[in-house]
């Protein structure tokens, strides 16, 4: 081999080489893969979510307002509580008659509410005020996200672009804030089953050669826009 295609193929050879070595550095993420969720995590923890119903002394039936605080409280239970729905009713010197009752009430509006009655825990409490509520608490996930505000970095002056220790801060924290059921970012909910009626609709139009999907609504109607015609 003469001289100069040995400088080319030698030459080519160290490009090459320089090539897979920037592939693998640190400055493109494959030695550093940073994610907002490692520099900014959300912790997830149980919470005690309760609330105070109070029942006029000697009442045997709960009033409409008694009932709608059951409810939302029976409601945010059946979209996020966890374990049981306990109602805790003071104990009377009069007896408990009038506490089981009104806890009955409470877990038949509970119910309507979707809670399954063998979620529902009852129990009495030694009271030490003459007016002592009835007590209604569950265990719900609860997501709180890292601080946000660190601005110790030049923003101005980033020669490896990397990014700024407050990046992605704002979307986590907004994230915690919004999400519906905390433990979703801890891990998939079950699925849920299939709808059997539906799977033998379908598979009964297909044995006929008929059209398996379903009608086409007449909202569903979409139109290209003419703006720019």
């Amino acid at each position: 081999m003469s001289r100069l295609p040995r400088l080319i193929y030698l030459a080519a050879a160290a490009l090459g080489a320089l090539s897979l070595a920037g592939c693998h550095s640190a400055f493109n993420g494959a030695k550093d893969v940073w994610s907002e969720q490692s520099a900014h995590p959300i912790t997830v923890a149980t919470h005690i979510v309760s609330g105070e119903i109070h029942v006029a002394k000697g009442a045997t039936d709960l009033s409409d307002d008694e009932r709608g605080q059951i409810a939302d409280l029976a409601a945010d239970y059946h979209a996020r509580g966890l374990g049981k729905l306990s109602i805790a009713a003071p104990q009377s010197a009069d007896g408990d008659k009038s506490a089981m009752h009104i806890a009955a009430q409470m877990t038949d509006v509970a119910f309507n509410e979707g809670v399954d009655a063998s979620a529902v825990e009852f129990s009495l409490y030694k009271p030490n005020r003459p007016d002592a509520p009835i007590l209604v608490s569950f265990s719900v996930y609860e997501a709180t996200p890292s601080a946000c505000g660190d601005w110790s970095k030049n923003y101005a002056f980033a020669p490896l672009n990397h990014p700024t220790p407050n990046h992605g801060c704002a979307t986590q924290n907004n994230l915690a804030a919004m999400v519906e059921n905390p433990h979703d970012l801890v891990a998939a909910r079950d699925q849920q089953p299939p709808d059997e009626n539906r799977r033998a609709f379908v598979l009964d139009q297909y044995r006929k050669g008929q059209v398996t999907s379903s009608q086409k609504d007449d909202q569903a109607q979409g139109a290209v826009s003419e703006v720019n015609k």
